[in-house]
């Protein structure tokens, strides 16, 4: 619950916090997280989440690279903008 709250917060400390508990023992926890940071869209995010994609947990590894995609997809669109 607490990170889809983050995923809406503009703050960039929110979105370091939501990078933090990508990290947690918790597989559901990182889950949650790297949703979140996938909702939030911010591109300056997806560096700090790739160690994610070598995690234990599958589904970790699963989020974390739907997440490296859609954000790799904002800051390719962002740069192609006008």
């Amino acid at each position: 619950a607490a990170a889809k709250m983050l995923a809406a917060d503009p703050d960039p400390e929110s979105g370091q916090a939501l990078v933090r508990e990508t990290s947690d023992k918790n597989w559901l926890v990182k889950t949650a997280a790297l949703e979140a940071i996938a909702r939030r869209g911010d591109p300056k995010l997806r560096d700090a989440i790739v160690p994610s994609l070598m995690d234990d947990n599958t589904s970790v590894q699963c989020t974390a690279a739907a997440a490296v995609i859609r954000l790799s997809a904002i800051s390719e669109a962002s740069r192609k903008k006008p």
